[in-house]
């Protein structure tokens, strides 16, 4: 199995992980979600973590050559750009946009988007499995 194959499978598990419970218990999720955006620690830490994947998923391209290479690599700059032109340097300007974007959905659209991300973790841990 490929460093590539590994990270499209980790990238549907973190899917999984993060978006199964807004179709069980959305408001519960939504403000466990909000709640991480109520510090400038919390969105500099979270901004980290993602500025980790994305370097993680520049490197697993390393050697790749295909379709799956290219989105995977694309994928990890759109993560490098948003954490460390965004999100660790001003989290204070980012915490009302992201607090506003998931306070404005209402149940049925968090459990829409919970059931769509599902499938599509599912999805992509199928592709790497398969790869």
């Amino acid at each position: 199995m490929s460093v590539l194959a590994i990270a499209i499978i980790v990238f549907g598990l973190l899917i999984l992980v993060t978006r199964v419970p807004l179709v069980y218990a959305p408001d519960k999720t939504r403000a466990r979600l909000v709640g991480l955006f109520d510090s400038e620690r919390k969105m500099r830490m979270m901004g980290l973590a993602i500025a980790a994947l994305g370097a993680f998923f520049i490197w697993a391209t390393d050697g790749a050559t295909g379709g799956w290479a290219v989105t995977v690599y694309l994928f990890g700059i759109l993560a490098l750009m948003i954490s460390l032109l965004c999100m660790i340097p001003f989290p204070g300007r980012m915490q009302p946009v992201a607090t506003r974007v998931w306070q404005g959905f209402g149940v049925t659209t968090l459990r829409l988007i919970g059931l769509t991300s599902t499938v599509f973790g599912a999805w992509l841990i199928y592709v790497g499995f398969t790869l």
